[in-house]
This record gives C-alpha cells, sequence and structure tokens, in this order.
C-alpha cells in the first residue's frame, strides 16, 4: 500500500516501486492527492474524471493523462490482410488534410483482434525520427503496401474507362501504316493501390494507354500523342 506518512508521488522511483510490485505477481494500492512531483511523468492532464474528496474503486479512472513524447499512430484495416502484415510492409502516412509530403512509419504491432462490425483490426505504427511532430488525436491517413503474392501487369487509375453497362476498358496506342490510332480493350481489374490498377484480363503488358482525353475515343480514332509516359507494366 502505498499511501499514508507523506504523498507518495512525490518520491522520484514511485513509478519503479510499481513496476516492481507488479513484476512480483501482487497488487498495487496507492492514495494521493495528486500533488505530482515535476518531472516524474512527462504529461499533461487532458481530463479530470472525478472531483476531490471522492471515492473510487480499484482501477477507477482518475484522470486522462496525455504525453507527446511517445505518440502512435492507430490504423483500422480489413481484416483479410492480418496475415500479410509484418516486419517487411511498408507504411507511409500524411499527416493532416491536403498535405501530400509523406513519411515513413515502422510497424509496431498487429493486435490480432477484429472488430466484428467493422471487420476491422488495429494496426499500431510508430514514427520515423524525422517525421513533424505528432499530438495525440491529431489527422492521419496512411497508405499500407502489402505484398500481393503474384506479378502482373498494372495501369494508372486514369486509364480505365468504366461504362454504366459494368464494362472496363482501356484505350490502347495502334501504330500501322505511319498512322497513329487507338483501340478498345477490354480489361479485368484487380488490386488497387497507389494510383495504379492491376489488370487480371485483357493487356500484355507491353502496351502504350490512354491517360487522358480518353473518356470520348472511338476505335480507330487518329489521335496525336502529346506526353510520352511509361507503358504498361
Amino acid at each position: 500500500w502505498l499511501f499514508s506518512w507523506g504523498e507518495p508521488l512525490l518520491h522520484p522511483q514511485v513509478p519503479q516501486f510499481i513496476e516492481w510490485i507488479r513484476e512480483a505477481g501482487l497488487s498495487v494500492h496507492l492514495s494521493s492527492n495528486l500533488n505530482i512531483r515535476e518531472g516524474l511523468l512527462d504529461a499533461v492532464v487532458a481530463a479530470k474524471l472525478t472531483e476531490i474528496g471522492e471515492w473510487v474503486s480499484p482501477g477507477q479512472s482518475v484522470l486522462a493523462l496525455v504525453s507527446s513524447d511517445e505518440v502512435r499512430l492507430d490504423f483500422a484495416v480489413a481484416d483479410d490482410y492480418l496475415g500479410a502484415i509484418d516486419d517487411s510492409v511498408r507504411v507511409t502516412y500524411r499527416v493532416g488534410l491536403g498535405n501530400d509530403r509523406s513519411y515513413e512509419g515502422r510497424i509496431a504491432t498487429a493486435v490480432p483482434v477484429s472488430d466484428p462490425a467493422a471487420r476491422t483490426f488495429l494496426l499500431r505504427v510508430l514514427p520515423q525520427d524525422d517525421a513533424p511532430a505528432l499530438v495525440p488525436g491529431m489527422s492521419v491517413k496512411a497508405d499500407v503496401q502489402v505484398p500481393a503474392g503474384r506479378d502482373g501487369v498494372v495501369v494508372s487509375r486514369d486509364a480505365i474507362v468504366r461504362y454504366p453497362d459494368g464494362r472496363s476498358v482501356v484505350w490502347v496506342i495502334v501504330e500501322a501504316d505511319g498512322i497513329t490510332t487507338v483501340g478498345e480493350k477490354r480489361v479485368q481489374q484487380g488490386l488497387q493501390f497507389g494510383g495504379l490498377v492491376e489488370i487480371l484480363s485483357g493487356l500484355e503488358g507491353n502496351e502504350r494507354v490512354v491517360v487522358r482525353g480518353n473518356e470520348a475515343l472511338r476505335a480507330g480514332q487518329p489521335v496525336r500523342i502529346t506526353d510520352i509516359a511509361s507503358p504498361a507494366v
């Protein structure tokens, strides 16, 4: 019992005492008027959950403390990918809205407990040292690059034209007899990631595809190429 004859939180080794007691398999009881010694806890009080003089029960929260020294990034990830998460998975994140700059993160743990309502699990990520300062509650968006376990053809998302009848097509460059035209290729889509779309069927992988001005094309229509990027890969 850590109380009586003084204020236990004024002792600089109180956190260590509590840790030793818990490691021994014993419970810890502490009575305090919350005169916390400066420097003992590197945190600020975010919320007071009890009133002065109020009796509390073991395990009841009395304060909400917030520390910005070891901020973690928590993401809800579809539980379909739980088995694919390991240390080799790359995680990048962006801070706030309208910020396109990405920073690397390191996976700390994937909590193997799924939320049955959302069908997601918790992925906890630690920011790298060169990342900007984070505060609890800040909005962060992440990209988790999970290996698909297969090679394939991918094209820019802008190359896909979708029609109301459910068809997905890609327009490709056709060169014959010195004339440049376009042809329509019906494709089957797979995974989507980083602005790219996997093509399961319909392309060989060496075609040049149209990514701009492809909404109103007709098969065999002559075109003029204004910008050349990489072909389908």
